[in-house]
């Protein structure tokens, strides 16, 4: 191979895997959850299931699936792991000894369960539930008993149905009894549709919207209404650099071939 046609190759190798880790970063600040490689795509996210869906997606909508684990007691304790429900519309994260067993228990039954709003459900002013509401509980086995509070924080993400109108700030909302609910600190990820917090304990859980309608746009029933203008803009930079910074080292290796 001539040492000109070497650089290049070098050249479009290296531009690759410099454009590879940008993007890739992006990805991954956007959600520490879904960090997936590249080849996965930017496929917008798929049609929100619900519980109970408004009156113009009625006739398209899937009923959302729930999640049940069981995971085995060692050492007093259970494993770390990332548990969904099978639609991926709600997960919980434990960290290693999250979870403390009481002697005689041999294992600690998880269950996501996606549950229809309450209408006599209260939260802060100016609020409202957009979604499902999740219950999420752990229990002991065998002696069925639950598990109250956590020994380390877990990470619970809700994803949640494409609005109409402009964008509001999101919050998870939680809840001991699935009808008076308060918000938490977390953070919201418009790219993926989703909200993700640290929690303490298990409970229901659903994602709030303030001052906007929580009706999806009949246009756009698809749950993926959110564009993906972040990606575009970052992948549309990084390819100008990579093509200016490839032509300046064709030109460069050009200048020191006519030196010799």
């Amino acid at each position: 191979m001539r040492p000109r046609a070497a650089r290049r190759t070098l050249a479009f190798g290296v531009g690759a895997s410099v454009l590879y880790l940008i993007l890739a970063a992006v990805s991954g600040h956007l959600s520490p959850l879904y960090r997936r490689p590249l080849m996965d795509g930017f496929a917008p996210p798929a049609p929100y299931r619900w519980v109970k869906p408004p009156s113009n997606l009625a006739s398209i909508n899937k009923p959302p699936l729930s999640g049940r684990f069981t995971l085995d007691v060692k050492n007093g304790s259970v494993t770390e792991g990332l548990f969904a429900t099978r639609d991926s519309q709600a997960s919980v994260l434990l960290f290693g000894r999250a979870i403390a067993s009481p002697a005689g228990q041999t294992s600690v039954v998880l269950t996501l369960e996606p549950v229809a709003p309450p209408s006599n459900a209260t939260f802060p002013r100016g609020e409202a539930i957009t979604g499902n509401v999740y219950r999420i509980r752990a229990t002991f086995e065998p002696s069925g008993k639950p598990v109250q509070k956590l020994s380390k924080k877990a990470i619970v993400t809700l994803v949640y149905p494409a609005l109409a109108g402009p964008h509001r700030v999101r919050r998870l909302l939680a809840s001991t009894d699935g009808v008076r609910f308060t918000e938490i600190p977390s953070i919201e990820s418009v790219v993926q549709e989703q909200v993700t917090a640290h929690v303490g304990t298990f409970g229901f859980y659903a994602v709030g919207v303030r001052g906007i309608s929580t009706t999806p746009p009949a246009a756009a029933p698809s749950g993926g209404g959110t564009p993906i203008t972040l990606i575009v803009v970052v992948v549309a930079v990084a390819v100008a650099v990579l093509i200016g910074w490839l032509r300046w080292w064709e030109r460069r290796g050009a200048r020191l071939g006519g030196r010799r």
